[in-house]
């Protein structure tokens, strides 16, 4: 990452240039970092300091510390996320290499060389769009599920953010915990109105001469930096509501730095240039939400769903139709088939059915592969987990009933 700031002129990082710095002194970047943070605080100062943690990250780095997550701002169209993604991210002369389309459905290979070129400037990932087919959804999961290792800032120096409707149902725990994400609130016209009116307000290339500014000047008091950063972390205590049980709190605790550094260094301890109390509470609360969110999922994923595959199935058609006859059945979304001791059932069939059941969204994928595990359900000779069946024209999941009981009965032996 470039650690020249030159007044007006432009440094080059990687063969990419700087935007042009604005001529303002210290006093007004402050004014303008306040209008931004003011926008709607609940999720522009936590972007606001997200924005910087690459320059922290620099010095987290000389004490063997490396946060490491992905920031999701999310929204409804028309919330302004693309558009304040832009304003914080955007500090090159050539904007189109801070971002990327998820639209074009980049590799995990190219998403790692442009990490690489940009060396320590943030990535925008933009528009993950609602997918309206199962497997498009699933495969923008997985997708993003990869892109959150990319967080790791001991690999990678830049900060990558994505802009959604909202994240994947299907992303598993540990890629949940490693996306930090704001959500927009919806706004009506007159509010979009107002948001809008002050953006226009705010010079599209302020962060590059903020986050310059910022850096040269802890770069210049690195010592003070690396005690104040050591001070910080030894004092600091876990929000009441969060613990080490997620990532989360520890993603708190290095955005919080990033303020704390900023106030000190670049507003000289003041902390209403910072917004530093609503920075905070929003910041916390964020932070919680998520938290006790992941708690949940952590305690969901101990859930035998083998055993809950079968109570769903066994329900005496509350969640599925159960067919009895070959000639008779055709898969139409809520029925299975039961013949000669095997349950015949779609994977759109046996998602609706546990969705259903756990009254939230079900990951066939998952709960398919531990069906597999338990050996309670057949493969193809390929080893696919769904097989084509003579006399039925979709793949079906085969599930031996015999198998599938004795699984339940021997697994409540073991609970009593």
């Amino acid at each position: 990452m470039a650690e020249k700031l030159l007044n007006g002129n432009m440094a080059r990082v990687n063969g990419l240039c700087l935007q042009k710095n604005l001529q303002y002194d210290r006093k007004e970047l402050m004014e303008y970092v306040a209008s931004f943070i003011g926008l709607m605080p609940r999720v522009s100062s936590i972007l606001f300091y997200w924005a910087m943690l690459p320059i922290t990250s620099v010095f987290l780095g000389k004490l063997k510390l490396y946060p490491d997550f992905i920031l999701a701002l999310t929204g409804e169209t028309g919330s302004f996320k693309t558009t304040l993604a832009r304003l914080v991210v955007f500090v090159l002369e050539k904007e189109s290499v801070q971002e990327m389309k998820f639209f074009h459905t980049p590799s995990l290979n190219q998403i790692e060389e442009r990490l690489k070129q940009l060396d320590g400037f943030n990535l925008l990932m933009d528009d993950i769009f609602p997918a309206k087919s199962q497997y498009r959804r699933d495969k923008q999961a997985d997708l993003l599920n990869n892109i959150s290792r990319f967080g790791d800032r001991r690999q990678y120096k830049s900060g990558i953010i994505i802009t959604a409707e909202k994240l994947p149902e299907q992303l598993i725990v540990s890629g949940r915990e490693r996306v930090f994400e704001l959500h927009v609130s919806h706004m009506d016209t007159e509010k979009k109105k107002e948001v809008w009116d002050k953006l226009q307000r705010i010079p599209s290339n302020f962060m590059a001469t903020i986050s310059e500014t910022f850096k040269q000047i802890l770069f210049e008091r690195s010592n003070d930096v690396i005690n104040d950063i050591n001070e910080f972390l030894e004092q600091y205590e876990m929000p009441d509501g969060l613990s080490l049980d997620t990532r989360i709190g520890i993603h708190v605790k290095y955005i919080e730095l990033t303020e704390f550094l900023y106030r000190r260094y670049f507003c000289n301890g003041e902390e209403r240039m910072c917004m530093t109390e609503q920075f905070k509470k929003a910041l916390h609360e964020t932070g919680i939400k998520q938290h006790n969110a992941i708690c949940k999922a952590k305690a969901e994923q101990q859930m035998d769903y083998v055993r809950e595959v079968y109570k769903m199935m066994t329900s005496g058609g509350k969640y599925l139709k159960m067919e009895g006859c070959r000639d008779d059945y055709e898969p139409v979304g809520n029925n299975f088939l039961l013949w000669e001791g095997k349950y015949y059932i779609t994977s759109d069939t046996l998602r609706y059915g546990m969705q259903r059941y756990l009254n939230r969204p079900a990951n066939v994928k998952e709960i398919s592969r531990l069906l597999c595990e338990a050996g309670v359900m057949e493969t193809d000779a390929s080893g696919a987990r769904s097989k084509k069946c003579r006399g039925l024209m979709e793949r079906h999941y085969v599930i031996s009933c015999s198998a599938i009981q004795k699984y339940c009965v021997e697994a409540e032996e073991q609970n009593i």
